[in-house]
């Protein structure tokens, strides 16, 4: 009884493993799965068995064949029920709808690594010039006027090539420091440039371009030096000196028509204009222009005064010829100038001087009043007002 207990506890155990007498202790066929594990079966049998996909371009037109579409076909929990579809939802009858492919997304394209700016070329060294310039100092002399192209300009330039070793460009800086200008002589020498700013060593430059910074003076004793040599040939140049804000400013001076009959040969102004104002200014009339180009027309004006006047010279004024200047428009005929000062407009304004003004200060109800159009360097038409 004992061994027979023994005998079915052994067959119950070979047979747990697989194990029957018939078949001489090979292996037993594969149990049977419960049916939770064989849909895990079946779904690792499908995945491993998935059918190839189509082309790119008949996937994405949507034309995908019977092997794509079983690839695709979904397993149910249990027999006719419904089965959650991807997104949630419950599916109809029993039926989960064909998912939605989603596309992974792009991979981050990895640009190549912008090559490094080159970096800007260095302002250009004083420091050679100045070693050779003081290694010179005492055989050559340069003068203001010099600053300009000319025939003595040319001359010492040759003579500085030998010792710049045929370097002209620093031939050209040498002679900028003797005759004291330092890099503004280059500067100076450039049509286009109307105006130079000096702030410390910083300089600025501004004309038809528009404005923009060059490199500057190596130090402030430089650019010292350089603005008191600009300072003392202003009229050699033809050079306007102002201060403003911190700021020097060298700037051209502008010339324009030299007398009346100069603006009607230039189309500025007609000859009865002319005529209109040489009457007033012949009678201590006040004579006033406006807009941004009068004080270039008021110099040319100034011609039409009466010789052997006394001239009261206010800004942007100039002597005509014949005349004298005064000290004062309390000993004057005449005050000629852009805004010549509160005083001299009511004198003008009471009839005790004659003036020829530009932008007045004071409002003037009487007299000859033009106004021009243009710019400095453009000048438009002389229109009365």
């Amino acid at each position: 009884m004992a061994s027979d207990q023994s005998s079915d506890q052994g067959m119950d155990f070979w047979a747990s493993i697989g194990v029957t007498e018939a078949d001489g202790g090979g292996p037993a066929p594969e149990p049977r799965q419960a049916p939770q594990d064989e849909r895990v079966a079946a779904r690792r049998s499908a995945s491993r068995t998935k059918a190839p996909r189509p082309p790119k371009a008949r996937r994405e037109a949507g034309e995908v064949g019977e092997a794509g579409k079983a690839g695709e076909t979904r397993k149910f929990t249990e027999a006719g029920a419904a089965a959650p579809a991807a997104n949630g939802v419950p599916a109809a009858n029993g039926v989960p709808p064909k998912p939605t492919s989603v596309r992974s997304a792009p991979r981050t394209a990895q640009w190549p690594t912008p090559p490094t700016a080159e970096p800007a070329p260095s302002p250009p060294s004083w420091d050679a010039a100045e070693r050779l310039h003081d290694s010179l100092r005492g055989q050559f002399t340069a003068w203001p006027a010099d600053v300009v192209d000319g025939p003595r300009r040319a001359a010492a330039l040759k003579a500085l090539t030998g010792p710049a070793r045929g370097d002209g460009g620093l031939a050209a800086q040498v002679h900028d420091l003797l005759n004291g200008w330092h890099l503004l002589g280059e500067q100076w020498r450039d049509p286009e440039v109307e105006e130079i700013h000096i702030r410390g060593t910083e300089v600025m430059i501004c004309g038809p371009f528009g404005v923009r910074e060059i490199p500057g003076f190596p130090s402030t004793g430089a650019a010292r030096r350089a603005v008191d040599a600009v300072i003392g040939s202003l009229d050699e140049v033809g050079a306007v000196f102002t201060e403003s804000g911190g700021s020097i400013i060298v700037s051209r001076q502008y010339v324009g028509p030299t007398d009346a009959a100069a603006l009607v040969a230039a189309g500025v102004a007609a000859p009865q204009q002319i005529s209109e104002v040489e009457r007033a200014l012949r009678n201590m009339d006040v004579v006033t222009l406006t807009g941004p180009a009068a004080p270039v027309v008021l110099r040319a004006l100034a011609s039409l005064i009466p010789p052997c006047s006394r001239i009261f010279m206010g800004p942007f004024a100039v002597l005509p010829q014949g005349c004298v200047a005064a000290p004062s428009p309390l000993c004057a005929d005449y005050a000629v100038g852009v805004r010549p000062g509160g005083e001299t407009e009511e004198m003008a304004a009471a009839g005790q001087l004659g003036a020829l003004i530009a932008n007045p200060r004071t409002p003037f109800t009487t007299g000859v009043r033009f106004a021009v159009s243009g710019r400095f360097a453009a000048l438009g038409k002389l229109t009365a007002r």
